[in-house]
C-alpha cells in the first residue's frame, strides 16, 4: 500500500513521564532526550494530525491529548514550554522548582533557617524575579513560544496505536491505559532500553529490581510489540521472555549519532567560565551521568595510570553530566588524590551548548561504561567528528562498530593504554577522526522513520 493510499490513522504517544519529569526538573537524561528528539522528528514529518499525545497529568485533571507541534522547533528541552503548553502552569515569572530546591540544601541541617529561605526566595519570586537572576537563578518567563492545545481524552480510537517510548514503569495510569487499549483489539507498543535492573542487579537497590521486573512481566502481557533500541536489548529481551520470545513482534530501532540542533563537525564555545577555561588546554572528555554502572572509579584507577606516565603533560579528564547514586568511592577517590592532582574535572549538569563545546575541543571522547542499553555519547562525539576509547561491553560495539577503539571495563590497565596511545601518537589521533569524520552516521530522522514504519506494520 502507498503512503497516498495509506489512511490517516493517529498514533498516540504517551509522554505523562516527561510532563512529570519536567515538573522536577530543567534538564533531561537519556531516555528523554530520545523520546523528546523522536517524537519532535516524527510530528514534524507526518504532521500534529497524525502524531498524537496523550498524558495523565493528575487524578482531579485526568487524561488530556496535547497537541505536539510545540516539539517541532524545540532544540534543546524547556521544561515551561511543554507545562505552558500541556495546561499544567500559568503564565509568570519564576525560576524552576529544582533550582530551588538545589539552593535550599545548603539549609537542611537547620529546618527553621530553610523554612525562612525558603519564604524568602518564593518571596522574591513574586515580588523580585530580577533580583534571583543576579543571583545565578535561570529565570523562566513563562510566555509560550507555541499556540496552547489540549482538551481532555476519554478513550484512543481502537483502531489506532498507543505508543509509549517512556520509562511509564511507576505509573500505573499509563499500564492500565495500555490495557484497556490492548483488551478492545488495539496496538500497543512499547519501547524497551535496557534490562539493566535484571541482567546486572549490582547496580540498582533492590525495591527498583523487584518493580522493573514485575513490571516487564506485565508489559509483556498488555504489549503486542516492542521497539528495542539495540540488537543487544533485544538479545536481553529475548531471554528474558524464554519460550514466550518467538509469539512476540520485537524490533530493533538503533538510535542514531546526530546530535540535534547542530550540523556535523560542529564547533561551538561556552558561557560557562568552567569549561571555557578547558577550551585552550588538551583534555579528554566522558558525558553521562555520574553512577556506579558508568564505571567512573575505573575510569579514575586508569587515569591515575596516564597521570604517572606522562607527568604535567597529561590532558585533563573531564566528567561531563549530573550526579547519580553509589558514588561514594568516586567521591573518596577524588578526595584522597586532590582529584588527581587537578587532572580531574567535574562539569556538573551541562546544557546541550556547554556539551557541545566540550565535545568539539576535547581530544577524543572515553566511555568504559560497564553496561549500556546504546550509549548516546559514543555517538555524540563521532557526530562532532570525535574517535573514542570505548566498553567493549553490550551495546557499546553497535553504537560506532569499528570507528573507536575498545577496552574491557573491568580492567583499568587496558582502558591506561589504550587512551595513552592517541594521546601520545597524534598522527594516530588524526587519522582516527578522518576516519569518524568521512564515516556515514545515522540521523534523528533516520531513526524516527524506523520508528514509525515498524509501528504501520501492525496496522497493514
Amino acid at each position: 500500500m502507498t503512503d497516498q493510499a495509506m489512511p490517516i490513522v493517529p498514533t498516540y504517544f504517551d509522554i505523562s513521564d516527561i510532563i512529570r519529569h519536567a515538573q522536577a526538573h530543567h534538564r533531561v537524561s537519556g531516555i528523554q532526550r530520545v523520546q523528546l528528539r523522536l517524537i519532535g522528528q516524527l510530528v514534524s514529518k507526518h504532521g500534529a494530525h497524525q502524531i498524537k499525545g496523550i498524558a495523565f497529568l493528575s487524578a482531579s485533571a485526568g487524561w488530556r491529548e496535547i497537541d505536539l507541534s510545540f516539539l517541532i522547533d524545540a532544540i534543546e528541552f524547556e521544561p515551561d514550554q511543554m507545562l505552558l503548553a500541556c495546561g499544567i502552569q500559568s503564565p509568570g515569572k519564576r525560576p524552576h522548582k529544582s533550582d530551588i530546591k538545589k539552593k535550599l540544601k545548603a539549609y537542611e541541617h537547620n529546618k527553621l533557617l530553610r523554612a525562612a529561605q525558603k519564604v524568602s526566595l518564593y518571596t522574591q519570586v513574586f515580588l523580585m524575579p530580577g533580583r534571583l537572576e543576579r543571583l545565578g537563578f535561570k529565570v523562566y518567563r513563562w510566555k509560550c513560544k507555541y499556540p496552547i492545545s489540549f482538551k481532555p481524552i476519554a478513550d484512543i480510537p481502537t483502531r489506532c496505536t498507543y505508543a509509549i517510548l517512556g520509562s511509564n514503569w511507576s505509573i500505573p495510569e499509563t499500564e492500565a491505559r495500555a490495557r484497556s487499549h490492548r483488551a478492545k483489539g488495539g496496538q500497543v507498543a512499547q519501547m524497551i532500553y535496557d534490562l539493566i535492573p535484571i541482567t546486572h542487579t549490582q547496580f540498582h537497590h533492590q525495591g527498583l529490581i523487584d518493580d522493573f521486573t514485575q513490571w516487564l512481566r506485565r508489559a509483556h502481557e498488555y504489549s503486542t510489540q516492542f521497539l528495542c533500541i539495540s540488537e543487544n536489548t533485544a538479545k536481553d529481551l529475548k531471554h528474558f521472555l524464554g519460550h514466550d520470545a518467538d509469539k512476540v513482534d520485537i524490533r530493533v530501532t538503533s538510535l542514531p549519532h546526530e546530535f540535534a540542533g547542530y550540523a556535523r563537525d560542529s564547533q561551538a564555545l561556552s558561557k560557562r567560565p568552567d569549561i571555557a577555561a578547558l577550551m585552550d588546554q588538551d583534555f579528554v572528555l566522558c558525558v553521562g551521568t555520574l553512577e556506579i554502572r558508568k564505571n567512573g572509579v575505573g575510569l579514575l584507577k586508569a587515569w591515575k595510570i596516564v597521570t604517572e606516565t606522562l607527568g604535567d603533560q597529561a590532558p585533563t579528564l573531564v566528567f561531563a553530566g549530573g550526579r547519580g547514586w553509589k558514588l561514594d568511592a568516586f567521591d573518596q577517590m577524588l578526595a584522597a588524590t586532590g582529584h588527581l592532582n587537578g587532572k580531574v574535572q567535574i562539569i556538573d549538569s551541562p546544557s546541550d551548548e556547554d556539551l557541545v563545546a566540550l565535545y568539539s575541543h576535547c581530544l577524543f571522547t572515553i566511555y568504559p561504561s560497564l553496561y549500556e542499553g546504546w550509549g548516546l555519547p559514543v555517538g555524540e562525539g563521532a557526530w562532532f567528528g570525535k574517535y573514542g576509547v570505548v566498553s567493549a561491553t553490550s551495546s557499546l560495539p553497535e553504537v560506532c562498530g569499528d570507528l573507536m577503539d575498545y577496552v574491557d571495563p573491568e580492567n583499568p590497565q587496558d582502558i591506561a593504554e589504550k587512551a595513552l596511545r592517541p594521546i601520545q601518537d597524534r598522527a594516530y589521533l588524526a587519522s582516527r577522526h578522518e576516519q569518524v569524520r568521512s564515516a556515514p552516521l545515522r540521523t534523528w530522522s533516520d531513526t524516527a522513520d524506523q520508528v514509525f514504519e515498524s509501528l504501520r506494520s501492525k496496522m497493514t
